[in-house]
């Protein structure tokens, strides 16, 4: 009777010894959110279509800023660089190609964020240069790794998966 009381007190301690390691390698949602939280300069976007091809989205320097507030607000902005400047004076004058092109070579959005238990940020999108997106949900995928950030959609948007590579500003 006394060994198995034993046996079963380290078991019961061996248990609680794993459950304990488990806990301390899997950090909380405070915590993953805790990392995300600060400003991170785009690197780059590869958009990997799913006849495995992929491309530059933003061309090959694009320029970028990704800011996260520990207030669980964050805004998003891309660009391709070296846009070129605007003839007109205003953007207001601008010419509709001039106008159309910054379709093309800009994207940004901003509104809540939720971190999600599966290595997901969840962005609630407020507002937005595409319309489509205001009041839209986008899951992502991250992974952090030193100083560098890596979101992907969770899920195929217009059947791509883009990999945004952003380095945290110091």
């Amino acid at each position: 009777m006394k060994i198995q009381a034993w046996k079963a007190g380290l078991l019961s301690l061996m248990a609680s010894g794993l459950m304990s390691a488990q806990a301390q390698q899997a950090p909380s949602v405070q915590d993953r959110q805790a990392s995300l939280v600060g400003t991170w300069k785009l690197v780059s976007v590869d958009t990997r279509m799913a006849d495995g091809s992929s491309h530059a989205s933003f061309g090959q320097n694009p320029e970028g800023y990704l800011i996260y507030g520990s207030d669980g607000m964050m805004s998003v902005t891309m660009q391709w660089a070296g846009r070129k400047p605007f003839a007109a004076a205003s953007a207001r004058e601008a010419s509709e190609v001039e106008k159309a092109s910054v379709s093309d070579l800009f994207s940004g959005y901003a509104g809540r964020y939720e971190v999600l238990v599966d290595s997901t940020v969840l962005h609630h999108i407020e507002v937005s240069s595409y319309p489509n997106w205001n009041g839209v949900q986008q899951p992502r995928i991250y992974e952090i790794n030193g100083d560098q950030l890596t979101l992907r959609n969770k899920q195929p948007i217009a059947g791509s998966v883009s990999y945004l590579v952003w380095r945290r500003v110091k």
